[in-house]
């Protein structure tokens, strides 16, 4: 059997959110459930974007996922992009460094 490589594969687009899609998906217990999740990142002392520091902010789709995300990355900070010790080639089956 021979492998015949044709042409090397194209780069993989940028991932994005549709963030009407995620809107809809969130649904309205997804909204009702925000509040909670950023009181609980607060507490943690999460840095959250400035804009939850008026009590009056809209809660847009953008905006929870974006908090979503930065709880995450307190729980899991080797996800985050840049994170310490995060796993891409560069280190990938390395030891997380101290620190």
């Amino acid at each position: 059997m021979t492998l015949v490589v044709v042409g090397a594969a194209p780069p993989p687009g940028a991932w994005a959110i549709d963030y009407q899609t995620m809107g809809q998906a969130l649904g309205y217990l997804g909204k009702d459930v925000a509040p909670g999740i950023i009181e609980h990142a607060r507490q943690m002392g999460v840095n959250l974007p400035p804009q939850l520091d008026d009590p009056s902010a809209k809660l847009t789709p953008e905006l929870i996922v974006e908090v979503i995300r930065d709880v995450a990355f307190h729980y899991f900070p080797r996800l985050a992009p840049g994170g310490a010790g995060g796993l891409n080639s560069a280190n990938y089956g390395k030891a997380p460094s101290a620190g």
